[in-house]
């Protein structure tokens, strides 16, 4: 482990900006509500997404945190600026708390108070994840819609555009397919003797063992049946 001094660009790699494009969700009331030409609301709706966005990194911070031991151990994650050792577990939480701080306290002085509150939600329910519900199989996927779904109630709080109830439940469902669709892809790669870095995939592989204990779906099947569909 590497323990040279911390760079900006490490806090940077840290927070992840590059994973903010999911947060461009808290501008769906702007587009459903057709109002991306009104400048008031488009200031309200940029100034939650910036909220947002920094909630997300804090959260990436704490789950890197968390991991870090882990982390160590992977050929990719190590690389990670605490996993390798360039940002300390002090820092790291100064960092965090920073983050948490003005993410919660743009909207609150900025906005609306509702928007802090749904953006409290949002952190507490992925510290709850990476403290231990990402080890519980199926609940893990849950956690992570919700967070998408989190993300046009912060846009709508911010602009006080309503969201249609359609709208969450498309929302909800297609972040739920995605979630379950990769850990299929993970499901995939454990039966076939590659090592998973997914906390709850253990308990996938007993699920599917209890549901259909003689069935292995490998990859090469799985190819075999998309080409003769």
């Amino acid at each position: 482990m590497d323990n040279s001094p911390s760079t900006p660009k490490d806090f940077i790699r840290l927070a992840r900006p590059g994973h903010w494009i999911k947060n461009l969700l808290v501008l769906a009331p702007l587009f459903f509500g057709l109002k991306l030409t009104d400048r008031t609301l488009l200031v309200r709706a940029l100034l939650a997404f910036a909220a947002f966005s920094l909630a997300a990194s804090a959260v990436y911070v704490f789950n890197d945190m968390k991991d870090a031991e882990s982390d160590r151990r992977h050929p990719v994650k190590r690389t990670r600026p605490i996993a390798a050792g360039h940002v300390s577990q002090g820092k790291a939480v100064t960092f965090m708390a920073l983050l948490t701080a003005v993410s919660v306290g743009i909207p609150f002085f900025l906005l609306s108070p509702s928007v802090a509150m749904w953006i409290c939600v949002y952190l507490l329910l992925n510290m709850a994840y990476s403290m231990g519900l990402k080890h519980v199989a199926i609940l893990d996927v849950f956690i992570i819609a919700l967070g998408f779904l989190l993300r046009p109630e912060v846009g709508s709080a911010a602009t006080g555009i309503p969201l249609s109830m359609w709208i969450l439940l498309i929302t909800f469902v297609m972040a739920l397919f995605i979630g379950l669709a990769k850990r299929r892809d993970d499901l995939i790669l454990a039966e076939n003797g590659v090592s998973s870095t997914r906390a709850a995939m253990d308990n996938f592989l007993k699920i599917k063992g209890e549901v259909d204990p003689d069935h292995r779906f490998t990859s090469l099947q799985s190819k075999r049946l998309a080409i003769t569909r």
